[in-house]
């Protein structure tokens, strides 16, 4: 059953009240879900220390206009923490137990219990409102008692970018949610209006000039949107000034290219046709992280390019933690496979893999090598998705529907076969480091090394003191890694995909192979990049490989062009698909 909180004595009128029917009563309602597709409990991620509900609520709270605040929510359980934050703020709260579709119901639903003449919808994805816009729209619907709705005008051919803001009458809601009569007209905020304009009174209003600017993506859907505001978040403090919507766009008038860093995110319209995409990853002590890194990366840009969810399936603990951080669903679980049982199936901890499977559109797979996978493996799967698998050509793969090898090191008998995708231009290269790709780091690390054995670490260690090198030896994931890469001579490390952007970092890569196989993409990546090979065999050829390299000994590196292919894959993806 639907309930509602009221705090203080916002809602309590007295008989005068009621005789005060000049003013009519301005409620706030805050839309807000945890469970968002592309960016779960993303009202709660971090814009420069605070929450976006937090920024949206503080400046509702500067309003004049308006009486009361209302989160308005649904009963599911995972919008308890909403419920939580309502009470810890002294903020009403509307939970509705209807469909939780039903945006239009809902928002009509909280207008009649909380008694609003004038509603006023705030999308809580949108942190950048300002109180002065939201007071001007709330003052001109005031004003004129026969609008039902407010429009805010154009001014010098710049739009307004109050975004996330509608202004309305109660009775305007009552009409659009009783004309919303299909499924993309009731999971929206009342669209209805724009389609049916000849039902609905309409008042324009010009707002203050300090809020228009160039048309920019202001809500926050993705991290790449995320990252967006804290960018904004970093140029307003070292200008010391205030975080707010006027200010940002002073600085976007000033510096348009920081708008670049979401204008690839996909704007959803009324009706899409969403696919749902699973990631089976390697991940944890026995596999390092590269599997996940890269394939974090190209989930991130499949959710901001095309708007389809992304579920991961891991069972390491920090692994877990890594795709959480990063705005994705999860659930526990590994591929098991056995070549002499003929064994190959999805172990789920939780949940039935048939189940997971009908709940997506496709499988990718960025696996370890060393599966020993058998022919059939696709059947034993028991789903019938497409599969694609990530930078593995072994002979199972050919089983795939698209395998993708990002890079220069597949082999020549393996280009031949019809769905490999490889090359160059589909290089995957992480936002961590195209954030300092062209930035003039100081080179104040002779060497970064990054190697799985410790045998190995400790023999690089005892060489650098013993020539007094400046050294970085990473021993695990750091999330301040390419930072640290980026100032660097030489990275050393067995081989992965960390060669590419050493590459892209103007870092000279050094390979230490750990196996045969990765001796063997080195020597590809070398001769097909246009480089010496740089080979560790022994521990004898640290000195005269590495010296040449850094330190007083210091030679030139030719710089090689690399640019992020991850587009290019995630288009290749849409097309088998779609």
């Amino acid at each position: 059953m639907e309930f509602y909180i009221k705090k203080g004595n916002a809602t309590e009128h007295s008989e005068m009240d009621d005789l005060m029917v000049v003013r009519e009563r301005a409620v706030a309602f805050v839309v807000a879900r945890l469970t968002s597709s592309r960016l779960p409990a993303k009202h709660f991620r971090q814009i420069g220390g605070k929450s976006l509900l937090d920024w949206v609520v503080e400046q509702l709270q500067l309003c004049r206009e308006i009486d009361e605040i209302v989160i308005a929510t649904v009963a599911e359980k995972e919008n308890k923490p909403l419920e939580e934050y309502a009470a810890r703020e002294n903020i009403s709260l509307f939970c509705y137990d209807g469909n939780v579709n039903h945006v239009t119901t809902r928002l009509h639903r909280a207008a009649e219990v909380f008694n609003a003449d004038i509603c006023v919808l705030v999308s809580a994805d949108c942190p950048l409102i300002h109180y002065s816009g939201i007071d001007s729209m709330i003052s001109c619907l005031r004003q004129s008692v026969k609008a039902d709705v407010v429009a805010v005008s154009p001014r010098d051919n710049m739009l307004t970018q109050l975004q996330g803001i509608q202004v309305a009458r109660r009775r305007a809601w009552q009409l659009a949610d009783d004309l919303s009569n299909a499924p993309e007209l009731k999971e929206h905020q009342f669209p209805v209006i724009g389609r049916y304009p000849e039902k609905f009174v309409v008042k324009n209003c010009l707002l203050p000039e300090s809020l228009y600017c160039f048309d920019c993506r202001l809500s926050v859907d993705t991290m790449a949107d995320l990252e967006f505001q804290n960018r904004l978040f970093m140029e307003i403090t070292h200008r010391e000034f205030p975080f707010d919507l006027p200010h940002v766009l002073t600085v976007l008038r000033e510096k348009p290219e920081l708008s670049k860093i979401n204008a690839h995110v996909y704007h959803r319209g009324l009706i899409e046709n969403i696919k749902h995409i699973l990631f089976i990853v390697d991940a944890g002590k026995e596999y390092g992280y590269g599997h996940l890194m890269r394939s974090l990366e190209l989930a991130a840009q499949i959710v901001e390019r095309l708007s389809y969810p992304i579920t991961f399936v891991a069972d390491d603990e920090h692994a877990v933690n890594l795709i959480t951080m990063a705005g994705f669903r999860f659930v526990h679980g590994r591929i098991s496979s056995s070549p002499d049982l003929g064994k190959f199936e999805l172990q789920l901890v939780e949940q039935n893999s048939e189940q997971l499977f009908l709940n997506h559109h496709l499988i990718v797979m960025d696996i370890s090598a060393r599966h020993k996978i058998v022919k059939g493996w696709k059947e034993k799967l028991n789903s019938r998705l497409p599969v694609v698998v990530m930078d593995i050509t072994e002979a199972w793969t050919r089983e795939a529907d698209l395998i993708f090898v990002p890079g220069v090191t597949c082999k020549e008998n393996c280009r031949d076969l019809p769905q490999l995708k490889t090359g160059k231009e589909l290089i995957i290269l992480r936002r961590s480091v195209r954030r300092i790709q062209n930035t003039s780091l100081n080179k104040d690390i002779d060497v970064t090394a990054y190697l799985h054995s410790e045998t190995q670490r400790e023999s690089f260690r005892k060489f650098a003191e013993n020539h007094h090198l400046t050294v970085h030896i990473s021993e695990g994931l750091e999330m301040d890694f390419h930072e640290k890469l980026a100032r660097s001579r030489v990275l050393l490390a067995s081989f992965g995909y960390t060669f590419y952007e050493a590459i892209a970092l103007n870092v000279f890569p050094v390979a230490w192979p750990s196996s045969d196989s990765h001796k063997q993409d080195a020597l590809r990546f070398y001769q097909n990049m246009g480089l010496s090979a740089n080979m560790i065999n022994f521990e004898e050829d640290l000195e005269h490989v590495l010296l040449p390299l850094c330190g007083e000994h210091e030679v030139d590196i030719v710089p090689i062009e690399l640019n992020d292919g991850t587009p290019l894959i995630v288009q290749e993806i849409q097309n088998l698909i779609t």
